[in-house]
């Protein structure tokens, strides 16, 4: 006797097996009236978002497997990627005040800080307003205090850094709740009126 929690099981693999046959002899599909599987899968995530606590129109929702040595493995990644989802085993899922977290390359500190800004029902535009404006008034600016190869939990530690480390911050923090960020350099070239250099 176990418990399965694997619904619907064999899901992946009916899907896996179909897009198999139709590319190796897609003629036994020519003249019979098979049933598209994409209907089902559609039904499938749409509940799933449905079910997302917090409503918004690109939930977090991960595939959890138990891992590349489950008999089912396979399933799970083939489902995940045609879902879309993230897929996850145990050790990447923790849980804070009731709620259900991805980890990332983040550190604890990292969240946590971040965390104090995205509270559930906060928009992500006002979280990211507030992440931005306690980074501005939370660390000091402090040449010097950093190289390029200091750590951020250093930074985060002591409270100061100079731009770039407030920047790879504010990515990290944004990454630590699943949303996609980038860190992009420029310089803005200035034309000097004519006769100054």
């Amino acid at each position: 006797m176990n418990d399965r929690t694997q619904a619907p099981s064999g899901s992946g693999y009916a899907l896996e097996n179909r897009l198999a046959m139709a590319r190796i002899v897609p003629e036994l599909f020519n003249g019979l009236r098979i049933k598209k599987l994409s209907p089902h899968y559609h039904t499938f995530r749409n509940a799933l978002v449905d079910l997302a606590p917090l409503k918004n129109n690109d939930p977090r929702i991960v595939i959890l497997t138990p891992g590349p040595g489950n008999e089912t493995y396979f399933e799970h990644s083939f489902l995940s990627s045609h879902l879309g989802f993230t897929l996850v085993q145990g050790d990447d899922l923790m849980v804070k005040d009731n709620i259900g977290w991805l980890k990332t390359l983040a550190t604890p500190e990292i969240v946590e800080y971040t965390l104090e800004s995205f509270t559930p029902g906060r928009s992500i535009f006002d979280a990211s307003q507030i992440l931005m404006n306690r980074i501005f008034n939370d660390f000091e600016y402090k040449p010097g205090f950093t190289t390029v190869n200091t750590p951020l939990k250093e930074v985060i530690k002591a409270r100061k850094g100079v731009c770039q480390d407030f920047a790879h911050l504010a990515i990290s923090c944004i990454r630590s709740v699943g949303l996609q960020a980038r860190y992009i350099s420029g310089y803005l070239e200035t034309i000097a009126p004519e006769g100054k250099k």
